[in-house]
């Protein structure tokens, strides 16, 4: 089963529609299904992994059904048993391991991080977008930079901005009849998904990437 979400324009925003009254909680989250073999309508929900999952260069992380996340692999990046927010009123909807650092996304619209902060890319505070009228809906962790998604559909970065693939300032498409709506940060690159359906990248053109 496939869970489809589409996302509207409305100028210079972002509005998600998720089927069957879901919120975007949800939709990081699947829905609790019926057991097979058990003769009930109602689903029995239990604590276990959930999507997504986010592999990094040396470990893995994964979401948990009650807003917290584990990972295995190189402890170098830094990642306990269990990672929780430091705001116990809101939970993990995102994660995402990048070299050997690890970022996720708070239910509030900001993200934390823990690992290696060697250049700046796993901020130990809590980032907001620095338009406070706007929040996080994605991060993604990469090499030595952390690239985070607003709900107005550009992105900023923290970290190593070397060949410019992590700006610090809002990013925006081209096409200023267009929103971000994924952004993904790599080793010496970022690129991002617009809503027209192509996508725009800064950072090292080597190799044509």
């Amino acid at each position: 089963m496939f869970l489809f979400v589409v996302f509207l324009v409305l100028g210079a925003h972002i509005v998600p529609v998720f089927p069957n009254d879901l919120t975007a909680k949800d939709f990081w989250k699947p829905l609790c299904r019926v057991a097979p073999g058990i003769p009930s309508p109602k689903p029995t929900c239990v604590e276990r992994f959930v999507e997504p999952v986010s592999a990094g260069y040396y470990h893995t992380c994964a979401l948990t059904s009650k807003g917290g996340y584990e990972c295995v692999g190189d402890r170098q990046s830094d990642t306990p048993t269990l990672q929780l927010p430091k705001d116990t009123s809101s939970t993990y909807i995102q994660v995402s391991a990048g070299y050997q650092h690890t970022c996720a996304l708070t239910s509030k619209g900001g993200y934390e991080c823990v690992g290696d902060d060697g250049q700046g890319q796993a901020p130990r505070t809590l980032q907001t977008p620095t338009d406070k009228s706007s929040t996080y809906i994605q991060v993604s962790a990469g090499m030595y930079h952390t690239c985070a998604l607003t709900s107005k559909g550009g992105y900023e970065c923290v970290g190593n901005n070397k060949y410019g693939k992590a700006p610090k300032s809002l990013q925006t498409p081209t096409d200023t009849s267009s929103t971000y709506i994924q952004v993904s940060a790599g080793s010496s690159h970022t690129c991002a998904l617009t809503s027209k359906g192509g996508y725009e990248c800064v950072g090292d053109n080597g190799e044509g990437r």
